[in-house]
């Protein structure tokens, strides 16, 4: 669950809110988001190939042979649910199926990440090693897909810490991403006008 909720540089879910800020940004304010900060298409693209890498670990078929995977513990409770069930009230077998369904919802996505992460972001394949560019036609992925699938697994990480801790309330300070990431480009685009006001 750590390397889902920790509001640290560590959690998806940090990295998450941020990335889907700034595509959020991008989608508001198109290329004057690059005019006012133009390493940020650089700064967006690293947070995507960290996602790529944290989501591929945490789905299994890991580059180390791990099974510490998403997946795996949801068929060891399934497994082990009539022992867990016991101490943790509101987990069914029904629910445990269920998440397996919605994580195998992506299996389109979940591929194209892998092949990415497979083909260049962990190892370099001699075909883009001159052409980095084309991983991404090769294995194209919508953002939409992708942000879709985080949110899938945030929400079942989210139904087992739930079953864990029912009667604690965290927060997982998702808005707190969000309204940092709007102070800083409405900073810097403040900040440009005010340093580049003649060019």
């Amino acid at each position: 669950m750590h390397l889902i909720f920790a509001p640290s540089e560590f959690g998806i879910i940090s990295k998450f809110e941020i990335y889907r800020s700034f595509l959020g940004q991008h989608k508001r304010l198109g290329e004057a988001l690059w005019n006012a900060e133009p390493l940020l298409p650089y700064m967006i693209k690293s947070i995507e190939v960290d996602l790529h890498m944290t989501v591929a670990r945490l789905l299994g078929a890991s580059l180390d042979g791990s099974e510490r995977n998403l997946p795996n513990f949801i068929d060891f409770c399934i497994k082990n649910s009539p022992h867990i069930r016991q101490r943790f009230q509101g987990m069914s077998e029904q629910v445990l199926f269920s998440q397996k369904k919605r994580i195998g919802a992506h299996g389109h996505t979940i591929a194209q990440i892998r092949g990415r992460r497979d083909k260049f972001f962990a190892h370099a394949d001699k075909k883009y090693f001159d052409q980095p560019e084309k991983i991404y036609f090769d294995y194209p992925l919508q953002e939409d897909d992708f942000i879709s699938l985080i949110q899938t697994m945030i929400e079942i990480v989210g139904e087992h810490e739930h079953w864990v801790t029912p009667n604690t309330t965290k927060s997982h300070f998702a808005e707190a991403f969000h309204i940092s990431v709007d102070n800083m480009i409405r900073n810097l685009r403040t900040g440009r006008e005010i340093n580049f006001k003649d060019s």
